[in-house]
């Protein structure tokens, strides 16, 4: 069996110069593939690239948190457990976890890939932003319902490989 190198780019969507660094190293052919946040500020811009371009290496990176102070956005549902007390999402992965209710969370993943879908965008497959499904500060994983969701829209999962606890990026 042959190994293959896919060098994703995520949080698509995320902002302006965002996109358009993406964009750039997309159609280059620098990287593999993207993936898109449909709640962020500029998602709008990506989309009508992605549908333009008939860009088909772009997955739905579920969005459950918004960590910078200066770029904050909030969930599409709108479900207070899915916020901190500004009205945005949560900005770290605990506070998620802590904070979340499963049933929210549900509906706030099918609201995103509803409005990925709807944009056009033909999704390639599905990750999750800072982590934030997989249970890594708290232990309460929604994984189960992230692969449940991805395997019901015939989508494979991004997932990471092996976890360094001593690593300072996670």
């Amino acid at each position: 069996m042959s190994r293959r190198l896919i060098i994703n780019c995520d949080d698509f969507g995320q902002s302006s110069a965002m996109n358009k660094a993406i964009m750039h190293l997309l159609e280059e052919g620098k990287v593999s593939s993207a993936t898109i946040m449909a709640v962020a500020p500029g998602f709008e811009e990506a989309a009508e690239w992605c549908r333009r371009r008939r860009q088909r290496n772009v997955g739905i990176h579920l969005t459950m948190t918004s960590e910078f102070d200066a770029l904050r956005w909030s969930s599409l549902t709108g479900d207070p457990s899915l916020h901190d007390e500004s009205g945005h999402q949560y900005k770290t992965v605990k506070e998620f976890e802590k904070g979340a209710r499963t049933s929210a969370v549900l509906k706030e993943i099918n609201a995103q890939y509803k409005r990925v879908k709807k944009s056009g965008i033909e999704i390639s497959h599905v990750d999750s932003h800072m982590g934030s499904l997989y249970g890594m500060e708290t232990g309460r994983s929604l994984l189960p319902q992230m692969f449940w969701k991805a395997s019901r829209w015939g989508l494979p999962s991004r997932f990471f490989r092996y976890i360094d606890a001593d690593d300072p990026l996670l």
